[in-house]
């Protein structure tokens, strides 16, 4: 395994260990990491799309949200 490999790996397993505690910001970070070693690295663009969609999510129900006075 080259130097980069074990980089991705260790980039990946920090990235979920994070995104399992709620660090959603610190995990895409791992992940950008990895696509800056790897541009096609399948794995880590899908986590960033879940991660993405997520942070979307409670900010378009607090944008739905009725309030009432």
């Amino acid at each position: 395994m080259s130097a980069a490999e074990g980089e991705i790996r260790r980039l990946m397993a920090r990235g979920l260990d994070l995104y399992g505690v709620g660090q959603v910001r610190e995990a895409t970070e791992c992940w950008r990491r990895v696509l800056a070693l790897d541009p096609d690295h399948a794995e880590a663009r899908d986590f960033l799309q879940t991660a993405a969609g997520e942070a979307e999510a409670p900010a378009k129900a607090g944008r739905d949200a009725v309030v009432e006075e």
